[in-house]
Formats: C-alpha cells, structure tokens, sequence
C-alpha cells in the first residue's frame, strides 16, 4: 500500500516518536511506499532528529527491502527541497527517493513502484 503521513511544521516530541512508531506498525505488515507531506518547513529539533534516525536506521536493519520509496511533497520553499537534499545527500537512502509538489502526482509515482510489472523511470 501506499502509506501518506503528513508531518505538522510544528509538532512536539511526543508526536515525532508517534509517527515513527506508526511507521514501524505498518512496515511490519509488509512492504510498502511512503508518501511524506511536508506543507511547510519542517526543522526538526535535536531531540526530534535523532528519533527520526534511530527510527530510520532500525527500519532498515529489522525490515530491508519493505520500503519500495519514499516521495516528499512540499510546495513550500527552496529552504525544504534543499534541507532534503542535504539529509539524502549526507544518508542516502536505500530505496528510490524523490521530491513532489502534489500528493497525487506522488503517489501515482509510488503505486508505480509497488507494481512490479510497471516500467518506472527513476
């Protein structure tokens, strides 16, 4: 399935480590593609950043190949689609990752890659 989560510009700690439980929940069900809406800048606090990772780098070693992508969708800033860049640049990632203006035309991208059979240019 295609899984959309929407992460709030604003969100307290207790709701980061929600989201990256849900993630975890729905990984353990099968395989999967993410579609993150990010409607606005999004900076992360110190505490925030590492639950992300911690939450990232288990995804990874409990559950390889189950992510099939991840699409971001923000039509907020330059500000956004650069501070993606740099964290893919600086970890990147293991499964076809890409940048989106709307959550439809990501997703269309998505279902694409869960379907084997389609041929998809990354």
């Amino acid at each position: 399935p295609i899984v959309v989560m929407r992460i709030p510009p604003d969100a307290p700690d207790d709701v980061v480590t929600e989201l990256m439980r849900q993630m975890t929940d729905v990984l353990a069900r099968g395989r999967c593609a993410f579609v993150y809406d990010v409607p606005s800048f999004v900076l992360p606090n110190a505490s925030q950043r590492r639950v992300v990772v911690d939450a990232l780098n288990d995804r990874r070693a409990r559950y390889p190949g189950r992510v099939v992508a991840n699409a971001i969708v923000t039509s907020s800033s330059v500000m956004m689609e650069g501070m993606v860049r740099a964290i893919t640049w600086l970890r990147p990632p293991t499964e076809p990752t890409r940048m989106f203006r709307t959550i439809e035309d990501a997703s269309h991208w998505a279902e694409r890659l869960l379907d084997p059979t389609a041929n998809v240019h990354l």
